[in-house]
């Protein structure tokens, strides 16, 4: 249940969280750690509601950084190198993204395709969420 509760608008997380809490307290004989992990949700999601909540992003994961990051790591390389070799292969990086963005720019798809689960899961999230804010 708190793995969706980012998916929600920021003013439902209160709501969401008791919730959650009631399904806590049914679990916390057997679990009592969960209690503490209810405080930390209280404590640190709920203020932060709107800068945790993904609704109605296209955009959820931190997936992108990390790939870039990846590309980044195999093309400048993780080993000792001199300056001009750094400043050379950092210079082909910046042209490489400069490229993609001249490309998105031009409504032109990014090199890499979606895999065809992640457009169906973001197809299920998208009806979840219209169906939350039309009280179905």
């Amino acid at each position: 249940m708190t793995m969706t509760l980012p998916l929600l608008p920021p003013d439902m997380f209160q709501e969401a969280l008791l919730i959650i809490q009631t399904e806590a307290d049914r679990l916390s004989n057997e679990y009592p750690d969960i209690l503490q992990f209810m405080s930390y949700l209280r404590l640190t999601w709920l203020n932060m509601a709107s800068k945790i909540s993904t609704y109605h992003c296209s955009a959820r994961t931190n997936n992108i950084v990390e790939s870039f990051h990846n590309i980044a790591a195999q093309k400048l390389g993780i080993t000792n190198i001199n300056v001009w070799t750094f400043l050379d292969k950092l210079s082909h990086l910046i042209m490489d993204q400069e490229l993609d963005l001249r490309r998105l720019n031009n409504g032109v798809k990014p090199r890499r395709f979606r895999k065809r689960a992640t457009i169906e899961l973001d197809r299920k999230i998208i009806t979840a969420q219209e169906n939350l804010t039309n009280s179905r």
